[in-house]
Order: C-alpha cells, then structure tokens, then sequence
C-alpha cells in the first residue's frame, strides 16, 4: 500500500511540473505577424495550439474514464464552451 501511495505522489508531483513549465513551452498563441491572417494562422494551429490540442484528448480521456453518460457529455459540453469563448 506504502509503495501505491509512493507511486501516486511521484505521478502527481511529475504533473505538477508538467503543467506548469509546458506552457511557456508550446506557444499556444500566434505570432504578431499571423494577427490579419486566419488562414496561416490555420494552418500553423498544430505547432502552436499544441497545448489546445493536448487539453482536447485530456478531456476525451476523462470523459473515457468516468465512461457512461459522460463519455459524450463532457465532450459535448467542452466544444459548447469553445463555441461560447469563440463567439465573444
């Protein structure tokens, strides 16, 4: 039990650190130049939205874990709110 209990702290410590240095490291906003053009902006989204990207399959993977009705609920939910925050 010790050596789980061990196991989880190192894992959550591991996703702390995660967290916090990847953002300054994926660069998930443009650059200045990209400002008036949506199309480049488009086409670089897999470069510098990675932590867009990464946030997206988290959430497909919780939603995979609680299973049931939040296997479609939470996903659904999540692009309402990127439409929501799309729209502003």
């Amino acid at each position: 039990m010790n050596h789980l209990l061990r196991s989880n702290r190192r894992l959550f410590w591991l996703g702390f650190l995660i967290t916090f240095f990847m953002p300054g490291v994926l660069l998930a906003h443009h650059a200045e130049w990209m400002r008036d053009k949506p199309f480049v902006q488009g086409l670089s989204m897999p470069i510098h939205g990675l932590d867009h990207i990464m946030v997206t399959l988290a959430v497909g993977l919780i939603a995979a874990q609680i299973g049931g009705y939040a296997l479609w609920a939470i996903p659904a939910g999540f692009s309402l709110m990127l439409l929501l925050g799309g729209a502003e």
